[in-house]
Order: C-alpha cells, then sequence, then structure tokens
C-alpha cells in the first residue's frame, strides 16, 4: 500500500513538471482592455513556461453571474473587482444592502495580500482607498476613471473665443454664447438614461467639499435633498438640461462619440474613458475635459471626481495561489503595468509610470486632488423609491414627469424618509 501511494505522488509530481499548471482569470469584456491583458499574458507564460493562463470574459452585465457562479464552484484564481472597496455599509446604516466584494472578504473568498512585497509597488492612497479593508490589503487596482466632467471641442472653443470654465457662471455663459450661435452646447447617450444620471456625481462634487460627510447627513436628518445647499444641485442639473441637443433623449451612448466628433454638439459630459473611443473615432480631433464646475472659483481648477476601476484578487481557496500570486507581481512591476495602463488609458495608481496617452497627461492640473465620486459613498436603505437621490432624467426637460427642481428636490426627500422608517 505505501509503495502504491508512492507511485501515485510520483506521477502528480511527473504530471505538474511536466503540464505545470493553469490559472483561470475571470473579467469583464472590454476590448482594449481584454487585448491588453491578453498581451501581458503572453509575457507572463514566457516567463513562467510552466504556468498557463485561462482568461474568460463577458460582457459587464453577465459577469456578476459569471463571478458569483466560478466562486461557488472553487473554478477560478484570479478575479476582477470591478471597483475599490467602497459602497461600504457604516455603523449609522440600518437595513442596507452589502456590496458583493464584502461579502466575498466575510465569506474567506479573497485571499489577504498585506504581506505580499508586490503591494509596495502601487500608490500607498490607490492602497489604503480601494484595496484595503479593516487594514487588510486584498486587491491590486489598475487605475482611477472621472465622471465628473466634460469633453469639449478645441476647435469650435477656438473659433468662438471661449475658454474652459472654472466656475458655474461661466460655464453658463459658454452654453448662452455657443446656442446664440447655432450651435447645440452639449450632446448625451440620454437615450440609455445612465449616462446623464450618472454626472448627478458632478453636481454633487461641485457642491459638496465632502461627499462621504454629506452621505452621513442625510442618514442622520442634519441634511435634506430639499435643503437650500441640496437644492442648488437639483436647480443646476436643470438648468444643464436646457442647453443639450434637441432629440438628446434619442441618442444611444453607442452614437454620441460619432456625434461628438462630427461636431454635432461642442461638448459631451461623459466619463473619462471615453477620451481613448473618441481618437479611435477620428484621431485628428482636437478635444480636452474639464470638471464641472459649482459657484466659486478657487485656487485650482475644479477637480476630478469617479472611482477605482478594475481591480484583481486572488482566490483564497485556489490550488494554484502560487502560480496566482507570481501573475499579481508581475502586474505590479512598473514595466508591465505600463503597458496595461498605457492601453486602457486609465488615470495611473501606480507612481512615476510614464503615459503615453496626451490626454490623460492633459488631465494632471484637475487632478491634485482626485476623490471618489457620490455615488461610490451613496449607501442607500433597502426599498428607495424612484426618487431618493439625485437623478436629472426625471426632471422634464429629459423627458421625465418632475416639473421642476424643487419638487424633485421634495420627492427625493419623501422617499427617503419613508425608506429610513422603514430601515428602522
Amino acid at each position: 500500500m505505501k509503495k502504491l501511494t508512492l507511485l501515485i505522488a510520483c506521477l502528480l509530481v511527473l504530471s505538474v513538471m511536466s503540464f505545470g499548471v493553469t490559472i483561470k482569470i475571470i473579467i469583464h469584456t472590454n476590448p482594449a482592455t481584454v487585448d491588453a491583458l491578453n498581451a501581458i499574458n503572453e509575457k507572463f507564460t514566457a516567463k513562467y513556461p510552466d504556468i498557463k493562463v485561462d482568461m474568460t470574459d463577458v460582457p459587464v452585465a453577465q459577469y456578476p453571474q459569471l463571478k458569483q457562479s466560478r466562486i461557488a464552484a472553487g473554478d477560478v484564481d484570479i478575479i476582477e473587482n470591478q471597483t475599490g472597496f467602497d459602497l461600504t455599509p457604516q455603523s449609522f446604516m440600518k437595513g442596507v444592502n452589502v456590496p458583493d466584494w464584502l461579502t466575498y472578504i466575510q465569506n474567506g473568498d479573497f485571499l489577504e495580500i498585506s504581506d505580499q512585497p508586490f503591494v509596495k509597488n502601487w500608490n500607498p492612497a490607490a492602497i489604503k482607498e480601494a484595496c484595503t479593508y479593516n487594514g487588510k490589503v486584498y486587491q491590486i487596482n489598475m487605475g482611477t476613471v472621472a465622471f465628473n466632467g466634460i469633453f469639449y471641442s478645441k476647435d469650435i472653443f477656438d473659433k468662438y473665443g471661449l475658454k474652459v470654465p472654472v466656475t458655474w457662471t461661466e460655464f453658463i455663459t459658454i452654453c448662452k454664447t455657443l446656442k446664440s450661435k447655432g450651435i447645440a452646447p452639449m450632446t448625451s447617450g440620454a437615450k440609455d438614461q445612465w449616462p446623464i444620471n450618472m454626472m448627478s456625481s458632478a453636481f454633487v462634487a461641485a457642491q459638496e467639499a465632502d461627499a462621504g460627510a454629506f452621505v452621513k447627513d442625510l442618514w442622520t436628518g442634519k441634511r435634506k435633498f430639499n435643503d437650500a445647499q441640496s437644492l442648488k444641485i437639483f436647480n443646476k442639473m436643470a438648468e444643464w438640461g436646457t442647453y443639450f441637443e434637441q432629440g438628446v433623449t434619442s441618442v444611444g451612448y453607442s452614437d454620441v462619440i460619432g456625434r461628438f466628433v462630427a461636431g454635432k454638439a461642442a461638448m459631451m459630459p461623459d466619463g473619462s474613458w471615453q477620451g481613448a473611443n473618441i481618437e479611435a473615432a477620428d484621431a485628428s480631433f482636437k478635444y480636452g475635459y474639464f470638471a464641472i464646475p459649482g459657484d466659486t472659483k478657487g485656487k485650482i481648477p475644479p477637480q476630478l471626481a469617479g472611482k477605482y476601476d478594475i481591480g484583481f484578487v486572488v482566490y483564497a481557496k485556489s490550488s494554484n495561489k502560487d502560480a496566482a500570486l507570481k501573475w499579481m507581481d508581475f502586474i505590479s512591476q512598473k514595466e508591465n503595468y505600463t503597458e496595461l495602463i498605457n492601453a486602457i488609458a486609465f488615470i495611473p495608481t501606480m507612481p512615476g509610470v510614464t503615459m503615453k496617452s496626451e490626454f490623460v497627461n492633459s488631465l494632471a492640473p484637475i487632478n491634485q486632488q482626485f476623490r471618489t465620486a457620490w455615488e461610490r459613498y451613496f449607501v442607500t436603505p433597502k426599498g428607495l423609491g424612484k426618487y431618493g437621490g439625485f437623478n436629472p432624467m426625471q426632471l422634464k426637460v429629459f423627458g421625465g414627469d418632475v416639473a421642476t427642481p424643487k419638487e424633485l428636490a421634495n420627492l427625493a426627500q419623501k422617499d427617503w424618509d419613508d425608506a429610513l422608517k422603514s430601515a428602522q
């Protein structure tokens, strides 16, 4: 019996020596990211020929289910976590949904990597803000994206002598000037609704110095959706809505880039990730990006706000943890990360990285104080009604059913109050 056991053990060793191991990675589909990671994986297997990489990607809407099923089956080694560790329930919050990343940590599915040497390669602030829970590091993050800004056509701005606005008054003056010249100030993929609603974070960022504190004040009753300060946010969203091209609610997100580069509108509110798509549509198109401003001019231009995007974690129950950690170390090396980040054009989360993208480099003046956006703090009570938040698409100017910003603010507060009562 002992001889048989020894023989089996030897065969297993020979099997590993002959065929090595295969690490399985799951991510959501984004062509630029998938292509860049495939290139990284080829370099990785060239360095570690005994480790193969099997990467699966699915559309973003299907990814949560893929992640859940593969973790449940133990059929994964490296998992993409699509955000930083945000939307974290706080002690003053009652009756809320727990984000999936926290559930996975609590279930012991994410491997703690606090002591791994490669963690030190990353920006300490990014590690603390996006990758750490209860003092322990579980993921590495590939970069940040902003979505409180507006793309603008440099040619149109130059033609009419327009300058990047740093106050709300300056921004509205630009919109009025363009409209008086017969030019649509802005376009958006409003047919899909989320591109407009996403920009609510921009208006909160322009009015509130601390989005997290604002959320806490809403929960504790110190602030209201319909108080004077919050009403400024609703008023600006409504005024903003009057400067889009006619028929904007019929424009799909897949069409908006084409309309922007064709000059159908001078500006396009959207996330910074669209820079790469603008260049793909028309490499000669000259464009810039500015953060939506608030009421006052500060010492520096209005700053970017957004989220940490694309993190990687190791499945804690993987039988290939050593190989998976080698992959994590490999992508954490500056040379390899630089290749990746230049391909996907995110804002880097590793210090000293040289970006080829003129657009990403141009964001430096408005990225001195990058902030996590409002929507990544806005943990809500279960069962919150449809008006409970800042949602521009509910206004009539965008085809919604609410006539005025004050009416929408009152409806938002009512839904919030009702949800809080149910949560107690």
